[in-house]
């Protein structure tokens, strides 16, 4: 599957952690943010992601983290870096925007290793455009590898929007991928399927685990806790969000749950190879995971 870096990661507190700035707004961070990605030719979902959680340590940098990518975090540290955040090593992997930044200037998104050229940004160009009918800034953010001085080659365009984040991306050999919809502040934007975000406050009474294995072939287990008594749901979701199967839906107490789904429809029917969602909800909340189903 294709994917689109707009790395964001989670932690629990208020919805704005420092006061907004012109800059901070080419990258929202909101708890209850969502983004939805679609393949820009054939309109399929490419990535859905939804802030879970966002803290601040005690430097000023801000930590988020996204529910469906629970062991990506983002960091958006005090010289407005985005860059993705490795804990093992307490160290950023890549910087991939500099919020900023001005029209020229350029940094080393990842240095050279042995098996890696030096990964390398620049800002293009920013300016005044129209998204979901707003006129925003926009900045354009372009990447290339260089192995040697004079020796480099192009790989990446990316399109952030002051207000949205990332919209638009343009990979080499040719995948294109755009903001199909958001959620921002509690405002909607653009088109969204029918896979409910999280409740805005980002207070939580489960956790919904990674399903295992995945990709999986045709069985695959889904666990979760509830710390709560209550009526559950767990469906499963294609591409398009249109619901395939509910596994769940009645009163649970509280403790670790575990659901199999063997890959078949409502209808008792074999799905197809492909990409779906599976989401958790009880009245006031609501989780979403991807799983890969390979044949």
């Amino acid at each position: 599957m294709k994917k689109v870096l707009i790395g964001v990661v989670f932690s629990l507190m208020t919805t704005c952690i420092i006061g907004q700035t012109s800059q901070s707004d080419y990258f929202p961070h909101g708890i209850g943010d969502r983004w939805e990605f679609r393949d820009a030719f054939d309109w399929r979902i490419e990535e859905i992601l939804t802030i879970e959680k966002d803290s601040l340590d005690p430097h000023g940098s801000i930590f988020l983290k996204y529910i469906e990518k629970p062991d990506y975090t983002v960091r958006i540290d005090t010289n407005s870096f985005v860059g993705e955040w490795d804990y093992f090593f307490d160290e950023v992997t890549h910087r991939w925007y500099k919020l900023d930044g001005q029209i020229g200037e350029r940094w080393v998104v990842r240095k050279a290793t042995i098996a890696r050229d030096t990964l390398w940004a620049e800002i293009k160009d920013i300016y005044q455009g129209q998204l979901f009918n707003h006129t925003t800034n926009i900045m354009v953010v372009e990447y290339w590898y260089q192995s040697a001085p004079g020796d480099s080659f192009w790989i990446s365009n990316r399109w952030l929007a002051e207000g949205f984040g990332l919209f638009d991306s343009f990979t080499e050999p040719g995948t294109r991928v755009l903001l199909a919809g958001a959620i921002i502040d509690g405002v909607r934007y653009g088109q969204l399927t029918n896979l409910k975000p999280m409740n805005e406050t980002g207070l939580q009474n489960f956790d919904l685990e990674q399903n295992f294995p995945n990709p999986f072939n045709p069985v695959t287990t889904i666990s979760f806790t509830i710390d709560k008594s209550g009526e559950y749901s767990l469906s499963i979701f294609d591409v398009n969000g249109t619901e395939v199967n509910t596994l769940l839906h009645k009163e649970l107490s509280p403790g670790s749950k575990s659901v199999t789904w063997n890959g078949l429809n409502q209808f008792g029917n074999p799905v197809s190879s492909g990409i779906y969602f599976y989401q958790l909800q009880n009245h006031d909340h609501s989780q979403i995971r991807k799983m890969i189903l390979l044949k």
